[in-house]
């Protein structure tokens, strides 16, 4: 399991407009299912506002103003949580004018 956010997590994002524990990803087998923490600005995946959804490869999901772009195949992610290589961080990028 991956969760996603401010602080208290494995995925720090330094972004304002994310709330401290936005969502998490968790896999099972070959899945790997975004779940939105009620979080303030909501969870986007490919655009759409989720509350739960079936992670693809290449999905792009939005946190705030924090884009990830080509979301990886299971597989990766599921050799990050094993490895345990966290707590990982990430910038986010204020969106063009």
């Amino acid at each position: 399991m991956i969760r996603i956010g401010r602080k208290e997590v494995e995925l720090v994002l330094r972004d304002p407009e994310v709330s401290r524990q936005q969502c998490v990803i968790q896999i099972y087998g070959e899945t790997a299912i975004l779940r939105d923490l009620k979080s303030a600005n909501g969870t986007l995946v490919n655009g759409f506002m989720v509350q739960e959804e079936v992670l693809k490869n290449n999905d792009q999901i939005r946190a705030g103003n924090t884009l990830f772009s080509d979301f990886p195949p299971t597989e990766e992610v599921k050799e990050i949580i094993e490895g345990n290589r966290f707590p990982i961080e990430a910038e986010f990028r204020p969106p063009p004018p």
